[in-house]
């Protein structure tokens, strides 16, 4: 009965019943000291599959944008209130908050959860122990054009971008566009020839998340400018195709699409500290 209670509760939420966020937090700690009472976690209770297969937090990212139009608040503070509730986080709930973003083409909630939810984030611990004295972090706006031609444009920026490939051999940003959540990453690997020589190769990837639909896509990177300041020189900056038009590309590492960056111009653009970059993908 407790349990259906909350569900009740949270289901009104979702459908736009907001109470003011003193009001909201209120009845949460209620229905904390119910399921308490019952031998109950609130934060438990709040991650099973309540509403059609999903946890609460799934249906209050989709409905995010429509919700704070409507009544006029915060467009996060429902999302905010019950990622507060559920914590610790379950496995299936940082799925279900990634799924969630993907299915919303959420880019700009995803980016702030990231540096809200370590376990979410895609930033690895080398990554974070080499951007946190400088309360740094990788940036990535996405453009999406919204006319019919399914484009989109991802402004990334990569601070400290020459030290961490030397310490961790790879940078990836992840973000949302088009209703899929895309992996950029840069990798670097040292081969041996028969002869013995060493030869230094960088290559950068792009990937589909999990249960990111396949797509052709037709994707090009721009590097902006040598300089190693924000601005750059947009007279120095380096094009490159991805791959060629209408390429296939599905989830998963082993389907992501590869190319080596070190054997051309573009490879001097890679010795900056600072690295901005463009990525320019349509996809049907």
């Amino acid at each position: 009965m407790t349990k259906e209670n909350v569900r009740t509760f949270v289901v009104e939420l979702l459908r736009g019943r907001l109470p003011p966020d003193h009001e909201r937090d209120a009845i949460l700690s209620a229905c904390a000291q119910a399921c308490e009472g019952e031998g109950l976690d609130l934060s438990t209770v709040l991650q099973e599959m309540l509403i059609e297969g999903y946890p609460p937090i799934y249906w209050a990212i989709v409905n995010r944008a429509v919700a704070s139009e409507s009544s006029g608040m915060a467009p996060d503070s429902l999302v905010f209130a019950l990622l507060k509730a559920c914590r610790p986080f379950s496995p299936a709930t940082i799925t279900a908050i990634r799924v969630a973003c993907m299915m919303a083409s959420d880019n700009t909630l995803l980016q702030r959860l990231f540096r809200s939810i370590p376990q979410l984030s895609h930033i690895s611990t080398r990554d974070a122990l080499l951007l946190g004295p400088a309360n740094e972090e990788d940036r990535v706006d996405v453009e999406e054009k919204r006319n019919g031609t399914g484009s989109w444009v991802a402004s990334i920026k990569i601070p400290r971008f020459r030290l961490r490939m030397r310490v961790c051999q790879s940078v990836s940003v992840e973000f949302v566009a088009s209703g899929r959540i895309w992996i950029l990453a840069f990798s670097a690997k040292i081969d041996t020839s028969p002869e013995g020589r060493s030869e230094n190769r960088w290559f950068l990837s792009l990937e589909l998340g999990d249960q990111s639909p396949p797509t052709t896509v037709n994707a090009n990177l721009v590097i902006l400018g040598t300089s190693e300041t924000e601005e750059g020189d947009p007279h120095d900056s380096f094009s490159i195709p991805l791959c060629p038009p209408m390429s296939e590309l599905s989830p998963g590492p082993e389907k992501a699409i590869k190319v080596r960056l070190d054997d051309g111009p573009i490879g001097l653009q890679l010795l900056n500290e600072f690295v901005g970059i463009c990525a320019r993908i349509c996809c049907w």
